[in-house]
């Protein structure tokens, strides 16, 4: 007897309407228990029914202020030279952080200092305000970047765990950064000498969804870093930023990947791009370079009176509800 797909639909649809109807039970109490249990999960996680309307609302002020800060550079300047001075902008930023507040702390001082390579990297990007075939594989490199960053920083405060717990780690830690490893080889076939390209996909188009996907991946690793190595409520601020960046990066990506093909070898990017992408980079470098200093310095550092340290910690502290 043949598996019929159709008529199972059919008894399985017609199995959950009839207990829909009954009290407590059927796709209502089976939705009111995922959703549940869901929302649940969520609120643990980020610690949602801690968070307080004075930190939402400093959030909210920090990122509206970088967002002016961008529209008056691309104002006065031109889009590339205001797409260039934000990201070199991001790199001084990370790199002063690291130096300033981490030199002490060897995996901390680390992930930072990545985070400024891979800025370092999107910086050909805008040198011609066009996206070519041998630039669009930068992405990939930074998305993978942040996969090291982030197991960095779920290492960071792992040292002390033995037993289950420091085996459970190392496994969660090797399986991200195989998945990356993975991802990362689907970008070496269109650079490999003799091989045509397959069908009409160009290497382009094969970085560019491997950019989104590993870039996902990168940032899920890091929330779970910051929020092991930081707080609950810190990897909640990564996170809403990495999405926003995620989906600046996935929306233009659909407009961009059709166009990458032999016959357009260089595509210009859009003004729009340009200003949300500098938006969101400006964003996470400062909100990812405070709460790593803000953890990572020294308990020595917080007692010296300096200017740059006291202003972190009692910024991102009334942030996250942490008294410094």
């Amino acid at each position: 007897m043949e598996f019929d797909r159709n008529k199972f639909k059919a008894l399985l649809y017609c199995v959950v309407c009839r207990t829909g109807d009954r009290v407590r039970c059927g796709a209502t109490k089976l939705y009111k228990v995922l959703w549940s249990g869901a929302r649940a999960s969520i609120t643990d996680f980020f610690a949602l029914d801690q968070i307080t309307r004075r930190e939402i609302a400093l959030f909210l002020m920090f990122v509206c202020l970088a967002w002016l800060f961008v529209g008056v550079i691309f104002l006065w300047l031109p889009q590339c030279v205001a797409a260039w001075l934000i990201t070199l902008l991001c790199v001084f930023i990370s790199g002063i952080v690291a130096l300033l507040f981490l030199a002490k702390n060897f995996l901390f001082f680390t992930a930072t200092a990545l985070l400024a390579f891979s800025m370092t990297l999107l910086l050909p990007y805008w040198k011609e305000c066009t996206l070519r075939p041998e630039t669009t594989v930068i992405g990939v490199y930074t998305s993978f970047l942040s996969v090291c960053i982030g197991t960095l920083l779920m290492k960071a405060k792992a040292q002390h765990l033995v037993g289950k717990k420091a085996w459970h780690l190392a496994h969660n830690i090797g399986l991200w950064q195989a998945t990356a490893l993975a991802m990362l080889l689907f970008v070496v076939w269109p650079s490999t000498p003799g091989i045509p390209e397959v069908i009409t996909i160009h290497g382009a188009q094969v970085a560019l969804p491997m950019d989104d996907l590993l870039g996902a991946v990168g940032f899920a690793v890091v929330v779970l870093g910051v929020r092991r190595c930081c707080s609950r409520k810190a990897s909640l601020a990564i996170a809403v930023i990495a999405v926003c960046y995620q989906l600046i990066d996935i929306l233009y990506g659909f407009e961009y990947v059709p166009k990458l093909n032999s016959d357009s070898p260089a595509v210009e990017i859009a003004h729009s791009y340009a200003y949300f992408f500098s938006v969101a980079k400006l964003n996470y470098t400062i909100f990812f370079s405070s709460f790593i200093a803000f953890y990572g310095m020294p308990k020595k550092y917080q007692k010296q009176k300096h200017p740059f340290r006291w202003m972190i910690q009692k910024l991102v502290g009334y942030l996250i509800g942490v008294e410094a």
